[in-house]
């Protein structure tokens, strides 16, 4: 998937290399307008956050919200743990954690898609 149009310099994501509670890298992406609504995006398993390209590269998405998207671990730019601890639910809700503080999201709504799913029950 790729996005109609070129991609404007306005969306130009901000990029960050986050660090999980448990020192497990977590790579992350937010673009438009803080002050609107947060949406957060978490792609499913074997995926990364290329998948939403076509939303965060849509002018009237970054328009109208704040986006953010990260790779899970284990998957795309994001640390691969090798021990299954590393990938309970706690790890995950930490791994939210660290997205959510540092791009100071306020009451975000929150997408994902298959796996990425799953996680709405781990953040309750």
């Amino acid at each position: 998937m790729r996005p109609n149009t070129f991609v404007p310099a306005i969306v130009t994501p901000d990029v960050r290399c986050l660090t999980s509670s448990d020192g497990t890298g977590v790579y992350a992406e937010a673009v438009g307008n803080r002050l609107n609504p947060h949406l957060v995006f978490l792609h499913g398993f074997s995926l990364s956050t290329v998948v939403f390209d076509c939303i965060f590269y849509d002018l009237e998405y970054v328009r109208k919200f704040y986006l953010v998207r990260y790779d899970m671990r284990g998957h795309g730019r994001s640390g691969k743990p090798r021990d299954a601890e590393a990938y309970t639910s706690k790890r995950l809700a930490q791994d939210f954690a660290a997205v959510a503080e540092a791009y100071d999201l306020k009451s975000p709504i929150f997408a994902g898609w298959s796996l990425g799913g799953t996680m709405t029950r781990i953040f309750r």
